[in-house]
Order: C-alpha cells, then structure tokens, then sequence
C-alpha cells in the first residue's frame, strides 16, 4: 500500500479516466475544429461559388461587351471603309474636274490667243498660217488646217496648215472637190460639222499619205453670214481624240477665224480699192495740173532782187552751187524749185531743209488752191444749171420750155449756135 493513499488500481482507474477526457475533450476539440473548418469551407465554397456566379456573369458581361465591341469594330470598320471608299471617289472625280478645267483652261486660253492674233494681224496671208499655228500648238493637234472654198466654189483649196504634212500639202496646191471628196467638202457643202472618231473604221474617212498618224478628225464650217467660205480642219494622233465640249470650243474658234477671214479679206479690199483711188486720184491730179499749166502764158517765176516772170522754158543749171528740188503734189511732180547760190559756194544743211520744207509747203498750198479753184468751178457749174433748170421749169409750154433752153444755153456758153431739132417720124 502507497503511503501517499493512491492504489495502482485507482491511480489506473484515475488513468483511464483521464484519458477518456483527454480523449473527450480532444474528439470535443477536433469536432469543433471540424466544425470549424467545415463552415469556413462551407464559407469558402460559398464565396467560391458566388465568385464563380460573378464570374459568369462577368464573363457574361465581357461576351455581351465583345460581341457589342465586334459589332461597334464591324459598323466603325464599315464607316471607315465607305468613308474611304467616299474619299477615293471624290478623290476621282477631283483629278477628273482638275483635268477638265485644265482642258477648258487650255481651250480658253487658246481661244485667247487666236482672238489677239486675229486683233493684231490684218493680212490674210500672215494671218491664217499664224492661226493654224496657234491652234496646234493651244491644243496639241497633230494637224490643224484652213481650206477656203475657191471663187467658183467648185474646190476647197488648203490655204495654211502646221504639220509637216501640211506645209508639203499646200506646196502642191491642194484642193478638194466641194461636196464630194470625204468629209471637208461634205462640210463646206453642207455648213455642218463632221467628226471622225475612228479614221479605221469610218468609210468617209479619206486616208492622207501626208498625215499617216491621223486617228480622229473634224472639219467644222466657216462662215461668212449665210455663206460657207471654207472649213477648218483639226487632226489628233490618238482615237476618239474629241468630244461634245471641243466640238463647241471649236466652233467658236472656227466663227473667229471665219470673223477674221472676213476682216482680212475687207482690209485687202481696202488697201486694194485705196491703191486704186490712189492711181485715179495721181492721173486725175496729173491731168488737171497739166491742163493748168497749159492754160497758163507764163511757165514759171524767178526772183533775183525781185520778182519775175519766166515765159520762156529755161533749162535748170547742173553746177555744185545750184540745187533743184521737184514740187510733189500726189506723187506727181509738177515743177522744179531751182536754187543758185551767189558766188559759187554750196549750200549747207540748214539751208537745203530749208528749200525742200519750202518746197513741200508750196506744193501743199498749190494743189489747196487748185482744188479750192476746182471746187469754186463746180459749184458755179451747179449754180448755172440750177438757174436754167428754174427757168426752163417755170414754163409749162412745149414750145416756151424749148426757146429757153436754146436761150440759156446760148447764154451761158458765149460764141456758140445751140439748136434743137426733132427726128423726123418714120
């Protein structure tokens, strides 16, 4: 027996005793840490499990957000596209205007240029060859030519042109038939305009071993009024080369020339018809200071001190210190102012402007003067008609009316026997 009053059997049964409560309260202890941990996982699962609900709903949104987000990259994509495809377009039809009113610029400006030719050329020869060239060079024409219609009009005759081709045409006088050789004499026939686009394939196409490169072609009309005088003839290297717009760019270029052709042709009239009155006015003037001079007792004057009269034709003096200077009066020489200088010396500058102004100024003041003097004669002339037109009008009987015009007339020319005599009947 233990002095300490334990026996083994209560100190085994104190044992088991404790070790039942340590057991129990250690299964107490690991239920509840069970317990625990059961509903902390409990808690994890479920946050797990409404994380993985908002997940999916997340994922549902990011879905939702992506296929709004392709569909907004799609539309926007599209926009992009059209837009792009927009600006190509607009783009296009910018270079297009930019070509056009480059092309009606250039047009324009050679209308410019063929309008301050026509202002400042009055020749005709000068004028339609400087034409042809302004035309071909504004346009880039591989051939631009001018054919006037002849004065039978029965040809066309090539009269400038710019190409090679052309210059070798009008060394050879080329003329087509109006109204039957191809379309510039269907043009100056019909006065309509004719366009070739194809020279291959078009039948009223005549092939021109002149102008070899030829591919389209138009002839417009000139005209003068109501009246075709001619064609203008344009050539292009390339097909198709002209359109609606050149055809009446053209046109009013072609009315130009036709204006100036016109022009031309009044100015040679002109100068012609001036030429002439010209000649008839030299003649009628020569005629009338001959018939003067002839009238005159006297054939000239000389002062030597003082004034004289020369009635004898004397011969003008060839020596250094005389000088002789002819009295013009339109272009027709009249007389001689003759000049001799005392003491045989010669005359200086000053003193031969001074004859030869002189001179000028006499011959002035000698045609005025028989003009004036002509001008006088006729208006007595028509003065004399008129007073015997009143008085043989003043009568109203055949016979009065006959009596005074034998009276006037025998009046009004001295020393002649007037006589009216009726035929006799058949």
């Amino acid at each position: 027996m233990d002095m300490s009053g334990y026996t083994p059997e209560s100190i085994a049964r104190t044992t088991r005793i404790d070790t039942i409560t340590v057991g129990v309260l250690v299964a107490m202890a690991s239920a509840g840490i069970i317990h625990v941990l059961l509903t902390r996982f409990d808690d994890i699962i479920a946050q797990v499990r409404k994380s993985a609900q908002e997940q999916m709903e997340v994922n549902k949104e990011l879905r939702e957000l992506q296929s709004t987000l392709e569909i907004r990259i799609n539309e926007r994509t599209a926009e992009v596209q059209a837009r792009s495809e927009e600006l190509a377009r607009q783009s296009q039809e910018l270079k297009k205007t930019n070509t056009y009113n480059l092309h009606r610029a250039t047009q324009l400006q050679a209308l410019t240029e063929v309008s301050r030719a026509i202002a400042s050329i009055s020749e005709l020869d000068i004028l339609l060859p400087t034409i042809t060239r302004v035309i071909g060079d504004s346009f880039g024409f591989y051939h631009a030519g001018i054919f006037l219609a002849d004065d039978a009009r029965e040809f066309a005759v090539l009269s400038a042109a710019n190409s090679e081709g052309g210059k070798e045409m009008l060394k050879r006088g080329h003329k087509l038939k109006i109204g039957q050789a191809g379309i510039l004499g269907n043009v100056v026939a019909s006065g309509s305009p004719r366009i070739v686009l194809d020279t291959g394939t078009d039948a009223a196409y005549l092939k021109n071993p002149d102008l070899p490169d030829t591919r389209s072609e138009m002839a417009l009309p000139l005209r003068a009024g109501k009246q075709i005088i001619g064609a203008l003839d344009v050539q292009s290297t390339e097909p198709s080369a002209f359109n609606e717009e050149d055809v009446e760019v053209l046109t009013t270029l072609a009315d130009q020339v036709s204006i100036a052709i016109q022009n031309a042709r009044l100015f040679d009239d002109a100068i012609r018809s001036a030429a002439e009155n010209q000649v008839l006015l030299q003649q009628y003037a020569r005629a009338q200071w001959s018939s003067l001079i002839k009238a005159q007792r006297k054939v000239g004057y000389r002062y030597f001190g003082k004034v004289e009269d020369i009635k004898e034709r004397i011969e003008p003096e060839s020596t250094p210190s005389t000088v002789g200077v002819p009295i013009m009066v339109r272009g027709q020489v009249i007389g001689t102012v003759s000049v001799r200088a005392a003491g045989g010396r010669r005359f200086n500058q000053d003193e031969m402007d001074i004859i030869r102004a002189a001179t000028e100024r006499a011959a002035i003041a000698a045609e005025n003067a028989r003009l004036l003097n002509d001008s006088q004669k006729r208006a007595a002339k028509e003065q004399t008609i008129g007073q015997i037109s009143s008085k043989i009008g003043a009568s109203v009987n055949l016979q009065n009316i006959l009596q005074t015009a034998v009276e006037e007339l025998g009046r009004t020319i001295p020393g002649t026997e007037v006589m009216i005599r009726f035929k006799k009947p058949s």
